[in-house]
């Protein structure tokens, strides 16, 4: 997390805050379900070659 900002006299001023996104669990499982698939489809190729 980063934090930026100006602050003018006592009272405040502008300030920026930027978070990193964190992906979602279902993300991870829908990666890992591809790469799966990817791995059924190569082994499946190889063996009919």
């Amino acid at each position: 997390m980063n934090i930026a900002g100006n602050a003018i006299g006592s009272s405040g001023g502008i300030y920026t805050f930027a978070i990193a996104a964190v992906p979602e669990p279902e993300t991870y499982a829908l990666m890992l379900a591809g790469l799966g698939l990817v791995i059924l489809v190569a082994r499946a190729s190889r063996k009919i070659i």
